[in-house]
Order: C-alpha cells, then sequence, then structure tokens
C-alpha cells in the first residue's frame, strides 16, 4: 500500500516548483506564470554563470556619447542615472504587477512633470518623466510606505522623494533609457514626444 505522504509527494513537489518559479520570475522582472519558458529558461542560464549584468552595456556607451542615459534594472530593482560613463545617483525602483508589467526596451523621456496626477487612476505622480506609452519613472508614496508589497500599473516606482525630485532636475527631454533586462525584444515607444499628455493633468 502507498503511503499517504508518499502518494502527496508530486503534488506537494510540483507546488513547490510552480511558486518557487513565480518567485524566481518576480525577482527578475518576468511575467509570474509559474511555467518554464524561453525567457525564464534564460535568466536561469545567465543566473548560474554569473552572466547577468545590473547595468546595461547601451545605458553605458548612451551616457558617454550624450553626456546622460538611465538605466532601469529589473535584477537588482534599481533605477541609476550615469554620467558620462560613471554612476552617480541609484534609487529603489518597483514595477508593473503581473496584470500591466512594465515594459523592456530602450527609450526617450518624452513628456516631464513635477506635479502630474494619472486621470485613469487617480494617482499622483510627483516627478513624472514619461518614457513609454504613459508608462513613467516616478516617486510613490504607495512604494515608500508598503515596501515591494504590491506594485505599480506599468509605471517604474521609485521611494525616495528628495532623490527623485533631483534626478527629475538632471534629465531632459529626450534623455535615454534603458529599461531592460534578460528581454528578448526591444519594443518601440508607440508614441512620439509630446504625446500622451492627456492620460494627466498638472496640479502646478
Amino acid at each position: 500500500m502507498v503511503h499517504l505522504r508518499q502518494a502527496m509527494l508530486p503534488a506537494i513537489s510540483f507546488n513547490l516548483t510552480y511558486n518557487a518559479t513565480k518567485n524566481f520570475q518576480l525577482r527578475y522582472g518576468i511575467s509570474q506564470t509559474g511555467n518554464i519558458g524561453p525567457l525564464t529558461w534564460a535568466a536561469i542560464n545567465a543566473s548560474a554563470s554569473g552572466r547577468i549584468n545590473t547595468i546595461d552595456a547601451r545605458t553605458i556607451a548612451f551616457s558617454k556619447s550624450e553626456g546622460k542615459a538611465i538605466d532601469i534594472s529589473k535584477v537588482d530593482r534599481k533605477v541609476r542615472l550615469i554620467e558620462n560613463g560613471v554612476v552617480t545617483m541609484t534609487l529603489d525602483a518597483r514595477f508593473g504587477v503581473p496584470s500591466s508589467p512594465s515594459h523592456n526596451g530602450s527609450f526617450k523621456i518624452y513628456l516631464k512633470g513635477a506635479n502630474y496626477v494619472s486621470k485613469e487612476f487617480n494617482a499622483s505622480m510627483p516627478y513624472t518623466m514619461m518614457y513609454y506609452d504613459g508608462e513613467a519613472i516616478h516617486y510613490s508614496d504607495s512604494f515608500a510606505k508598503n515596501d515591494y508589497n504590491g506594485g505599480s500599473n506599468g509605471c517604474t516606482n521609485t521611494r525616495d522623494y528628495e532623490a527623485t525630485k533631483l534626478l527629475f532636475g538632471k534629465v531632459s527631454i529626450n534623455t535615454r533609457i534603458v529599461g531592460a533586462r534578460l528581454s528578448i525584444v526591444t519594443i518601440s515607444r508607440r508614441r512620439s514626444p509630446g504625446q500622451g499628455a492627456g492620460a494627466f493633468y498638472n496640479t502646478a
């Protein structure tokens, strides 16, 4: 007779693997399906071999050719300002929830606002730096209060108000942003610079 514990082992093993996979995907900014697809395999292999870099090489190159660039890393959950190849600022970052993930790719800031509020979500977005189809780097009071419990609707949240204000002052329209880690395809911006303002209003 098979012992109940033995009979349950496959189910227990599956649940442990499923949950561990989802946690791994969360850590590396991959959609949390619990299934191991090509992107998850790439992350596993890179992690095992130590080949995951926290800063994208493109960001370094852009900063050297254009003076400054922003790197968004889902590996260690950081936003970094890089000036002439040197990291000058590092901020904690939080990303989109699984149903509304933050996009990977190479972008440019196309809209800035110090006192923006999202009309869609009725949410304050201090020091907004818009870079992709309504997605932006901005300070989040929720992130500051709740840590990594929760997430955004696609934006890159920061939680240090003064540091975000300083970053906002250092960058300008067309500053490069690289928000990619283990991405297979670079996604082009769907909106041209200056578009997308209708979804937000400035309280200043």
